[in-house]
């Protein structure tokens, strides 16, 4: 997973990241208030994704060690379509990686998860030729 690091933009990001978010899986978790945020962030770190991009427009206090393993973009989530301009805007970096979407206080849930990595279940399913996930 990629070190942590702060970008105070999406273009920002976008400059220094984008050429390494074709290789999935990529978690991006939105930040709309202080509810759970820590809870959330440590449960899709522990699911293994390859990088999680955290985007908020502030964060409340948050432990460093669970800090180094996140990349953070501030971005005004309170904004309407803030999640529909963010995901297409960085769509064209993430061709190909398989992309998590979610909020802060909502968890990834799959069969296994408690004992396998996301990266085991999308090779699970890609061996399996399936066409679609139950998470």
């Amino acid at each position: 997973m990629q070190g942590s690091m702060d970008y105070p933009n999406l273009t920002s990001f976008i400059k220094s990241e984008g050429g390494s978010l074709a290789k999935g899986p990529i978690a991006l978790l939105f930040i709309e208030d202080d509810v759970e945020v820590e809870t959330t962030l440590d449960h899709h770190i522990k699911l293994g994704f390859k990088q999680i991009i955290v985007l908020a427009k502030s964060l409340p206090d948050i432990d460093e060690d669970t800090l180094t393993q996140v990349s953070t973009v501030y971005v005004n989530t309170f904004a309407d379509d803030c999640v529909q301009r963010t995901v297409n805007t960085l769509m064209p970096h993430m061709a190909g990686a398989w992309v998590y979407v979610g909020f802060n206080a909502e968890y990834l849930f799959f069969p296994f998860s408690n004992s396998r990595s996301v990266s085991e279940l999308l090779a699970f399913h890609t061996e399996e030729r399936r066409g679609s996930m139950l998470t």
